[in-house]
Parts: structure tokens; sequence; C-alpha cells
């Protein structure tokens, strides 16, 4: 399943559990409601440090719940682009068990420990991994992943590789939650402009109308690369 539909079915799964009173007193707001956020208990966290999750949970600490407020919260959380989803549990906390801990199991998208070039000879490594969306060190996400295979494209296309082909793929250790992501990619053949040819233009000269046009024939200023 798509990982940004799976998403959006938990956060809808989330908001029932966590907003649907008891059968037995239907008409009323659950007992959280209205209630003072005393505290959040974080678990799960595997490769996301505890101290980014309180960073932004700091400012909620104190506040009255609202299904608006812990929605602002979720946003905040889901905007790390580090969670595949996340569920959470309302338990009573305080004096008289009258305020609110809100706690919270994180599943965390696969950690991205480190990335493999392979079958790059026209470009440098470098150039290369600098190009990607969610390199090493980012979580894994399939969207980014497609951006980055576009961008390497980009460049080799921009160099004369316009057969170029990259293949990616990725293991990940079930254990730590961390994937090691590999891209290979198969240059094929460089291709230069020797000479560009116009047929029936009568009223417009060859020179004038090549000046129009990104690519250029090869020569000792120009690459002859296909733009």
């Amino acid at each position: 399943m798509n990982k940004r539909i799976f998403r959006i079915l938990m956060c809808v799964t989330f908001i029932l559990i966590f907003s649907i009173a008891t059968l037995t007193a239907a008409d009323e707001d659950p007992w959280y409601m209205g209630k003072r956020i005393a505290s959040f208990s974080n678990t799960g966290l595997q490769n996301v440090e505890e101290s980014t999750i309180l960073d932004l949970q700091y400012k909620y600490i104190g506040q009255t719940y609202s299904d608006e407020l812990f929605n602002e919260l979720q946003g905040e959380l889901y905007g790390l682009e580090s969670f595949l989803y996340f569920t959470a549990e309302a338990q009573r906390a305080g004096e008289g068990n009258n305020e609110l801990e809100i706690a919270i199991e994180f599943h965390e998208l696969p950690y991205i420990s480190d990335v493999t070039i392979t079958g790059n000879v026209g470009l440098k490594t470098k150039t290369i991994t600098d190009a990607l969306v969610g390199g090493q060190g980012s979580f894994l996400q399939d969207q980014n992943i497609e951006l980055s295979k576009q961008a390497i494209q980009k460049l080799y296309t921009d160099k004369g590789y316009t057969d170029v082909q990259i293949d990616s793929s990725y293991e990940t250790d079930d254990t730590t939650n961390t994937t090691h992501l590999s891209y290979a990619i198969t240059e094929n053949q460089q291709k230069r402009i020797g000479e560009i040819v116009f047929e029936g233009n009568t009223n417009i000269g060859s020179d004038q109308l090549k000046k129009q046009l990104e690519s250029k024939a090869i020569s000792y200023f120009n690459s002859g690369y296909y733009n």
C-alpha cells in the first residue's frame, strides 16, 4: 500500500480512537476534552532523537486539550518526515487524575544509514549524491527515491547521456530500522551534436535559426550536448 494512503488511513483511525466517547456516554464529550495537558510520553523511537519530539511537544504542555490543538501537533510531528504513522492514548494524570497525559507510540520510517552509487563514470559520485532528495541521514520515502532518480537523470541528460538508466534498491535491517540505499547507473553512450541542418527555410537563414536553439553543435566554445 502506498505509504501516503496508509498514513492517511492511520490518521483517520487515530482520530476515531482518540475522539469517540464511550458508548454509554455517547452524547457527552470524552473525559479528556478540555483537560489541561500535563505531559507526554513517547515510545517506539529508534532513530529519531526524543529531544526533537519533546521540543515540539513542549509548547502544548499546560494548554487545554481540543481536537484542533492535537491536529496542530499531529501536523508538526508528520512535518518531520520521519514517521510512517503514530498512535496516541489519553491517560489520566496530575492531582486527582484530573489532568491529561498523551501517550504516543511512534512507528518510524526506515533511516537511511548509507547510500551507494555504482556505474557512474561520466559524473563524480559527489555530484550525484549532492543532487539526491533524501540521502544519507534522512528517512526513506518512495517519492524521494523517484525524485532523486529524476535529478540524476537530468544531470546526465545535461551532459549528453540521453539514454541513461537509473535503478534503485534498498535493504532494511528490521532490528535497527535502518536501510542501505543503492542507485545503479547505466550511462550508455554519451551523445553530442556534430551538425545542425535546416531544410525548407527559404525566408530565414540557418544561422539565424540556430541562434534560437539551446542546443549547439560541438565546437571550441560549445560542448555539443543536447539541451
